[in-house]
């Protein structure tokens, strides 16, 4: 998640000049990501007239960067409060004109990104598998879906915006991921909220609300959605390919190379080579996770009564 802040004023600006001065390094959308991070594994963007606190809300809440867990959104103005503490920190050794005396100047706190997780677990693995799959199949609203495995095994499904090109959603094999729990026995869903600024609220007033309804929203269509559903095209696979490069497990050259591959492949433009040569950038392609019509599991499951569960754990 990510809270933000606006220095108002003098005082404000001046802070926000500090902490720009600060050692970092600049990132993609124009701010400073400061080296020095808050307790908790908080990083700390500036722009030209807002300041960011990006983390997990346990992580910043506990202080402990090891924290992973799923937390209660009810403690967002908790953590508000404990990630505007630590910014304040940050500016103890400032000039006096950007120490920021006056607490107020910082501003008021506002959510700029919110993920919201719930999580499943099944004791037959088989089980958990086969639900993953079946989420390959159906459709979320607006979104193309983009299903990878390893080994024939579903691990995640990614629903893409299909103007956007942003992911949207995504369904995954926690247990696999965090080295946990056999395949199968963990499947964690992840909306991925990023509310445009005009839109965005304070942390009290989300944590106030009931968030059932923002994190299934993207689920609602599933239950009677068709099994054949159109999934992987070049665009959606691309946009999959590089939040997975944002994410820091691909590398940029390695993802460029597996979307030019992707493309040749699918105009055909790779038929004048040998066989030997299609077959190494196909193993490729299946080695990144990379299906465009995988096959079903063999085990049914019940879709919709599982998405009721998720639906009340998260709120649980």
């Amino acid at each position: 998640m990510s809270y933000a802040w606006r220095p108002e004023g003098h005082q404000g600006d001046d802070l926000l000049a500090w902490l720009r001065s600060c050692e970092g390094r600049a990132t993609a959308a124009g701010g400073w990501m400061l080296r020095e991070r808050l307790p908790g594994d908080g990083r700390v963007v500036v722009f030209d007239s807002l300041v960011a606190v990006e983390g997990r809300l346990g992580a910043l809440l506990t202080g402990t960067e090891g924290e992973h867990g799923l937390w209660d959104w009810r403690a967002l103005s908790d953590g508000a409060e404990r990630t505007r503490r630590g910014v304040l920190r940050l500016v103890e050794d400032a000039p006096p004109g950007a120490r920021c005396t006056d607490p107020a100047a910082l501003g008021a706190p506002e959510v700029r990104r919110l993920d919201l997780a719930g999580e499943l677990t099944f004791t037959d693995g088989r089980d958990g598998l086969a639900f993953l799959d079946a989420l390959a199949g159906l459709r979320a609203p607006r979104c193309k879906t983009v299903a990878w495995r390893k080994d024939a095994a579903p691990q995640t499904v990614y629903w893409v915006g299909e103007r956007s090109g942003v992911v949207k959603m995504r369904a995954y094999d926690k247990g696999i991921e965090a080295d946990t729990n056999p395949p199968g026995e963990r499947v964690r869903v992840e909306l991925q909220h990023r509310p445009p600024k005009g839109r965005r609220k304070r942390p009290a007033t989300l944590a106030s609300e009931d968030l059932r309804g923002l994190f299934i929203g993207g689920l609602r269509g599933w239950a009677d959605a068709a099994y054949d559903v159109e999934r992987g095209d070049v665009e959606a696979i691309a946009a999959v390919l590089y939040d997975r490069e944002r994410r820091g497990e691909l590398s940029a050259r390695k993802a460029d190379s597996l979307v030019g591959q992707l493309v040749r492949h699918r105009l055909g433009a790779d038929d004048h080579l040998n066989a030997r040569t299609r077959r190494h950038r196909l193993a490729q392609l299946r080695d990144a996770g990379l299906v465009v019509d995988p096959p079903a599991v063999e085990r049914t499951v019940p879709v919709v009564a599982r998405l009721d569960e998720l639906r009340e754990r998260f709120a649980a």
